[in-house]
């Protein structure tokens, strides 16, 4: 009997108010630009909302230059904007799971998962930054279980 097919059962990438040092300096241009309009430098406070829109620009970017995928089979992260780096980890391989939370990151709702193989050494596998980190490791957890138990017996 052919195994069945992989299915993504989560997908997701670092979650944008993880950009918040990106995003509080486009505020602070903004406000920049607005007191120098202020104070009659034209010319000079068009600077202020140019920077805000690149600084947003390069929070979004990082954050979609980054995709993670959870399937049935494997764990599969994709980086880069120009290049391009994707590493994949089966469930069946994953030895350690764990996750990290800075006190940022807690305030901010967001956790890394650290995931481990049992052919390396050290942390092969990171997904950073995501909302809900608790669900999505024990949405691994329980992919790694049912794909290590293997398929069920057929039906008589």
């Amino acid at each position: 009997m052919p195994d069945s097919p992989e299915r993504t059962l989560w997908a997701g990438s670092p979650a944008l108010r993880n950009q918040w040092a990106f995003l509080l300096a486009a505020l602070v241009c903004l406000g920049a630009g607005g007191a120098l309009l202020a104070r009659g430098f034209k010319r000079l406070s068009a600077a202020g909302p140019a920077a805000a829109a690149v600084l947003s620009l390069a929070a979004l970017a990082r954050r979609k230059s980054t995709r993670y995928t959870v399937t049935n089979e494997r764990v599969i992260c994709v980086f880069g904007l120009l290049g391009r780096e994707h590493a994949e980890l089966e469930l069946s391989d994953i030895r350690q799971m764990g996750m990290t939370r800075s006190l940022g990151q807690r305030l901010l709702g967001v956790g890394t998962i650290q995931l481990d193989s049992s052919t390396g050494e050290g942390v092969e596998v990171l997904i950073e930054a995501v909302s809900h980190p608790h669900a999505v490791l024990e949405l691994i957890r329980k992919a790694r279980s049912e794909r290590r138990a293997g398929p069920p017996p057929p039906a008589s």
